[in-house]
């Protein structure tokens, strides 16, 4: 068994477990292509105190693209919006950005891959686009106005290119 399935198979299992223990008060939402997120982890080591705690997590990269994919499936619009600014901070501040579009690149193959062209043309490919409308309203408070469009335009700019 891969370690993701592991991981998979233990996050199944503990949920069975805490939805037993708790029935009702537990309200258990299911995260679409969950999968995804087990396909790049990366290990942070946290000292705290005197303890060094590991913490596991999808890598940004995957991250990025499992919200591309993701946030046109939310159910109210609000976490639609917010899962589009997040794909959108994930990218606009990601450290390497080429390593970002290099990681996404190599993902062509993947099930899920036409999904995210399909999403990223419809929301981000130009200024009339609905995406622009869903991040104006988290970006005005730190972007000039007359900036965002330019900035929500250049923050997407690569992906864009990588799915032409």
């Amino acid at each position: 068994m891969a370690d993701f399935e592991k991981l998979e198979a233990g996050l199944l299992d503990t949920l069975t477990v805490l939805k037993d223990v708790l029935r009702s008060e537990l309200a258990c939402n299911r995260i679409e292509a969950f999968e995804l997120l087990l396909k790049q982890i990366v290990t942070i080591p946290i000292q705290v105190k005197n303890d060094l705690l590991t913490v596991k997590m999808p890598a940004p990269e995957i991250f990025f693209y499992h919200k591309a994919i993701t946030f046109v499936m939310r159910s109210a619009k609000f976490k639609r919006d917010k899962d589009l600014f997040y794909a959108y901070f994930i990218l606009k501040f990601h450290p390497d950005r080429q390593a970002l579009v290099k990681a996404l690149d190599g993902m062509e193959k993947d099930e899920y891959f036409k999904a995210f062209q399909e999403n990223i043309r419809e929301y981000l490919s130009d200024l009339s686009s609905p995406g622009y409308l869903i991040l104006r309203p988290f970006l005005h408070g730190w972007i000039e106005e007359g900036k965002i469009n330019a900035d929500i335009q250049s923050t997407f700019s690569e992906i864009l290119d990588l799915i032409r």
